[in-house]
C-alpha cells in the first residue's frame, strides 16, 4: 500500500512571502525569516519550502569592494598602456596573490537561486581596513616567455595593507 505524502504546513502564500523575505535579504537565515514572518512552523519547514522554489543555501563569492578610486586607477592603468607593442608585454611580468586571513565573523551563507553565485546582490563584499590580521598573503608571477611556469613566489605574514 502505497503511503500517502505528508500535508503540506505551508500555504502558496506563505511560500510567496518566504520567497520575497529571502530575496530581500539573501544573506538571512532560515529561522530568522520564520520569525520576522511569525511563521507557525519549523526552521526547516521553511528551507524546504525554499529548496521547492530551486533557492539553495550556499558559500557566497567573496570579492574586495572597489572604491572609485580603485575604477579611476585601472582606468587610466588601461589607457596608458593601451598602445604597448608584442615586445613590450614580453617583458612584463605579471603577479596575482592570495590572501588567507581569518576573521570574527565565522562561515558566511546565503540562499540563492542556482548558477546565481556571481551576480552582484549575492556577492559579500569585503573592504580591507589596513588593521593587523592574522594571515598569509601568497604572490607567484609569470611572463609571456614562461607559459605559465612560477618565476618567483613569496609570503608575507602580518598587516593586511
Amino acid at each position: 500500500m502505497k503511503r500517502r505524502p505528508r500535508p503540506r504546513l505551508t500555504t502558496g502564500d506563505e511560500d510567496a512571502v518566504i520567497i520575497a523575505a529571502i530575496q530581500n535579504n539573501p544573506f538571512s537565515n532560515a529561522a530568522a525569516i520564520r520569525e520576522a514572518l511569525h511563521l507557525d512552523v519549523c526552521a526547516q519547514t521553511v528551507r524546504s519550502s525554499l529548496h521547492e522554489a530551486g533557492i539553495q543555501h550556499r558559500v557566497p563569492a567573496i570579492k574586495e569592494r572597489l572604491t572609485e578610486q580603485h575604477s579611476t586607477g585601472l582606468l587610466q592603468f588601461a589607457q596608458q598602456y593601451v598602445g604597448e607593442s608584442l615586445e613590450f608585454w614580453l617583458r612584463v611580468v605579471f603577479t596575482d596573490e592570495k590572501t588567507f586571513a581569518s576573521t570574527n565573523h565565522g562561515k558566511i551563507h546565503l540562499w540563492l537561486p542556482n548558477s546565481t553565485r556571481y551576480d552582484r546582490a549575492h556577492i559579500y563584499e569585503v573592504a580591507r581596513s589596513g588593521h593587523m590580521w592574522r594571515g598569509a598573503v601568497f604572490t607567484a608571477g609569470i611572463t609571456a616567455g614562461t607559459a605559465g611556469s612560477v618565476i618567483t613566489a613569496g609570503v608575507s605574514i602580518g598587516n593586511g595593507q
